[in-house]
């Protein structure tokens, strides 16, 4: 099964809090937990891979495990 991809404005962080409409989504609708992993983009060119550390449904929290970053031409 393909990683679930969410926007984040900054990645730039080590941990990253997700807005409650993306935490609701993430917690209740797909059902992940803790440990489990997610893709993140920032809409600029930046993907990042996160590791869920705090479950909770309106502010879930991941730790940034890789950021690729793709040049603009």
């Amino acid at each position: 099964m393909a990683l679930p991809f969410f926007y984040t404005e900054d990645l730039r962080q080590d941990v990253v809090q997700l807005d409650e409409d993306t935490s609701k989504n993430v917690i209740q609708v797909l059902r992940m937990e803790i440990g489990e992993r997610v893709l993140l983009t920032d809409g600029k060119g930046s993907k990042a891979e996160a590791d869920i550390i705090d479950d909770n449904r309106k502010r879930c929290v991941v730790k940034i495990i890789s950021v690729d970053k793709k040049k603009r031409k």
